[in-house]
């Protein structure tokens, strides 16, 4: 029965520790749209508006333009072939098709992460199907 009682005043704590962490989220969440400075109590005077800033002109900048990076996720399947270094799983996953330009969960490209386990044949493999770097 000891342990029983025990089990009981664990879950009423629990229970109070889940209460006090609601109550202090409405607070919280009330006390945003109370002192939150972007909105404003109605006032009595009109609107004046302020005529807009004229921007400054433009002054030619130099720039290159680099074609966006590839973001989309690498196929789950060439990820797990490239990081276990199968090259006739990876082999057989490009020939049908499977694209080589997809990035791990760091931003990482296939391509770079053969290059990091030194399996030069799978750096040969992922480029000779358009593998490309993430940088």
């Amino acid at each position: 029965m000891d342990d029983f009682g025990e089990y009981t005043k664990a879950l009423i704590i629990m229970g109070m520790i889940t209460v006090s962490v609601l109550v202090w989220f409405l607070v919280a969440s009330i006390a945003g749209e109370v002192f939150d400075h972007k909105k404003t109590a109605p006032s009595d005077e009109p609107e004046v508006e302020t005529p807009p800033t004229p921007e400054p002109a433009a002054t030619p900048v130099a720039t290159t333009v680099r074609p966006a990076l590839d973001r989309t996720p690498a196929d789950p399947r060439l990820l797990a072939a490239v990081s276990a270094r199968n090259w006739a799983a990876a082999n057989q996953l490009l020939r049908a098709g499977v694209s080589p330009r997809g990035m791990d969960t760091q931003g990482n490209s296939l391509l770079t992460l053969a290059q990091k386990r030194q399996d030069e044949q799978m750096v040969q493999l992922l480029k000779s199907h358009g593998a490309k770097h993430s940088g």
